[in-house]
């Protein structure tokens, strides 16, 4: 009788690797957030949460909303803390120009770069409409990966198992042979 014990288990390399955007691919959203809140004298938190902690950004974030009507939600949202209307559109402007701007994090591109060609590079994103397009014309980073999947375009957003289900099927792939990082 053997006492030989098997080597250690051997895994496939992974024939595809999925990046979420934001945090990942773009620099976190807080110090830009926090920096804003310094400026306009806002409570520290209160734009994370007026512009992702809401059912309104649950609702864009799935497609039940357009960008343009989840800005006019948050500009709402924030005059009660900025005083006024005219106020609350210079603390958006300030947030989109922030986040907008191309701001990724250190060696991200470069580690999405080296992976073209040898494994399929996709994106699965929580994102309101039109994320695609800001890809393409703002990030100029669209033709990275492929497929680019956005939680509002697909009406499911993550962590719900069918966001990942519909990713891997657009890959043509098992879960096993992919690598996600969020």
């Amino acid at each position: 009788m053997s006492t030989q014990r098997p080597g250690p288990s051997h895994r496939e390399a992974p024939r595809a690797v999925i990046f979420d955007f934001g945090g990942v691919v773009s620099q976190p959203l807080g110090p830009a957030l926090g920096e804003i809140e310094s400026e306009f004298a806002i409570p520290a938190g209160t734009l994370m949460r007026l512009f992702y902690g809401t059912e309104l950004w649950q609702t864009a974030e799935v497609g039940g909303i357009t960008y343009a009507e989840y800005i006019t939600g948050c500009q709402a949202a924030l005059q009660e803390f900025v005083g006024g209307a005219d106020r609350a559109r210079s603390v958006w402007e300030r947030w989109y120009a922030a986040f907008y701007q191309p701001t990724f994090m250190p060696g991200v591109l470069d580690i999405v770069e080296a992976l073209q060609g040898r494994v399929r590079v996709a994106m699965l994103s929580n994102a309101s409409d039109g994320m695609e397009e800001r890809m393409r014309e703002q990030f100029k980073i669209a033709h990275l990966f492929d497929p680019l999947i956005n939680s509002a375009t697909i009406r499911v957003a993550k962590p719900d198992e069918r966001a990942f289900t519909i990713t891997l099927e657009r890959l043509g792939l098992a879960a096993a042979e992919c690598f996600f990082t969020d």
